[in-house]
Parts: C-alpha cells; structure tokens; sequence
C-alpha cells in the first residue's frame, strides 16, 4: 500500500504527465518519472492509486532486478500499462557489465527488452540507473548512447552524477574518461557509445530532457533537490521523479476465510500479481516443512 502523504503530493503537483509527453514538446507541465529499483508490486500499487488520482507517469524498470524473472512480472507491467502509464526501461547495462554479471551490454538488453515487447509491452525510453558500481568504475549508464556522445563528452559529462544530472557534492561527481572506454576489476574494457537508442528501439534518455526544474527523493528524502511540495511548480518545465519503495506503507497481515472450492487459488493468484501483498494459500501453508509456525 502507497502511504496517504503521497496523494498530498500528487495534489499539490497538479496534473501530470509522462516523461514521454514532456520529451515531444509540450511546452509546461510536470513529467512524473518512478524508477522502480527494488520491488514492482509497489510500483503497481501507486500505479492504481495515480489512475484514481488522474495522474500519469512513466515507469522505469531496472532489468537487473530479481523482479524480472517472477512469475507476475509481466502482468504486472500489462497492469501498469492499463492504468494509463508509460513503461521505460531504468538502464544498468555497463553496471551489470563492470559487476560481471554480464559479457556483452548490449546483447543482454537486447534480449531483455525483446522478451518485454514480445508480451505486447511497449518500451519506449531509457533512464539511467545510478548504481553503486557507476561510483567505482567512473562512468554513467547512459554512457552507452551513441547518439548522446556529442563532439567533446567532457565538456557536457564531466562534474554530472550517474544519474545524469550536474550536482555539487564530490561524493556524486563522475570525471569523464579521456580514452572514452571504461575497465572493469578483471581487466576488460569496453568501449563507451557503443549502442544507439534508436537501434534499441527507444526514444528518448530521461536524463537529457529539457527542463527547468528537476526533483528527486533519492533515498526517501528530497536532499539532492528541494523539495516540490515547498516551491510552485505550475510553470515551466518540470521532471518529478519519485520512487515508489520510498512512499509504501508498513506492511500488515490480513486473513481471509472462506468456504472449501470457492475459487481461493485463483483469487490469491491475482491479489499477488496485481498488487503488492505477499499471499499464502492454506495449500502452502498446510505443506509438509512450511516455514510458518501457528500463533
């Protein structure tokens, strides 16, 4: 469940758009981006709470998460799409790369994002996630966009955060490589630039949308920007990012009791892929060596 304080937030915002309407050229609004970096049942929950509230926004979903390969992933991004949203991918490709968790970049997103659209899902954009390993390798996932490089990469990437965006603490400041290749512990290298996002079949990078204020509770606070709920957001050009594990409420138990063959299976099956509950049927709770003890 989404706390209650994040529909004072959605009120004082206004309507909102998705990032993909502020890319083609709406002249003010308020592009409302999550990342969704840890848990997806969250995400589908202030979905449905942002579809009550008019609201719309687009997704980001960090292909390297365990989420991925649940059982629900894909229903619960149909269930994202159905609520009015837009569906990004949250770029890790050179973190997943510098961890070892991946020999090609490119070849590994590839398969990603086919097996996405495959289930009739469109991705349409690409944000870079700000990963712990971008900090100690010295580079940006989004470093791997031919079509931003630019003639000189230093002089627009240098002094930005993996997130893509200028910030003055030097514990977030990356210095841009002058070999233009990054190198992971083992010794490899890769070549920056080296995909395009058109060949990915993408449109846009969240980070190089124009704008003129950018907001983020990175971390559950609002401390690498002000906080929106403190400023007038009505004009200008705005991207609110907001990621939904920050704003869910604590978790509570609930027991439902009903009578025998009533279609129970069926009904826990859907409360797990379409919110963000963790359901438990008496037919696992009643297995041999079940980890729950009676109260």
């Amino acid at each position: 469940m989404i706390a209650a304080r994040y529909l004072t937030l959605l009120q004082h915002l206004g309507r909102t758009r998705t990032l993909g309407e502020l890319e083609h050229g709406v002249e003010d609004g308020i592009g409302l981006r999550h990342d969704i970096d840890h848990d997806l049942g969250v995400a589908v929950d202030m979905s449905r709470l942002e579809r009550a509230a008019g609201a719309r926004a687009t997704y980001f979903i960090l292909h390297t998460q365990p989420y991925c390969e649940d059982p629900w992933f894909l229903d619960r991004l149909r269930q994202i799409v159905d609520d009015g949203h837009e569906i990004g991918l949250h770029l890790d490709a050179l973190g997943a790369w510098w961890r070892g968790e991946a020999d090609s970049p490119i070849d590994d997103l590839a398969r990603w994002l086919d097996r996405v659209r495959g289930a009739g899902i469109e991705v349409v954009a690409s944000a870079a996630h700000g990963a712990r390993a971008c900090y100690e390798g010295g580079f940006a996932n989004h470093w791997l966009w031919a079509e931003l490089r630019g003639d000189d990469p230093a002089s627009t990437m240098d002094g930005i955060s993996a997130e893509g965006v200028p910030v003055e603490d030097s514990a977030f400041r990356l210095t841009y490589p002058p070999s233009h290749r990054i190198s992971r512990p083992d010794g490899e290298a890769f070549d920056l630039w080296s995909a395009s996002l058109a060949g990915m079949g993408l449109q846009y990078e969240a980070c190089m949308i124009p704008v003129d204020g950018y907001w983020s509770d990175s971390g559950g606070v609002w401390r690498r920007s002000p906080d929106p709920m403190e400023h007038d957001l009505s004009r200008g050009r705005h991207q609110v990012l907001v990621h939904p594990w920050w704003w869910r409420e604590p978790r509570r138990s609930t027991l439902l009791l009903s009578t025998a063959r009533c279609g129970t299976k069926w009904l826990c099956d859907r409360i797990a892929a379409r919110t963000s509950a963790t359901v438990l049927h008496e037919r696992s709770l009643n297995q041999a060596g079940a980890t729950l003890d009676p109260v």
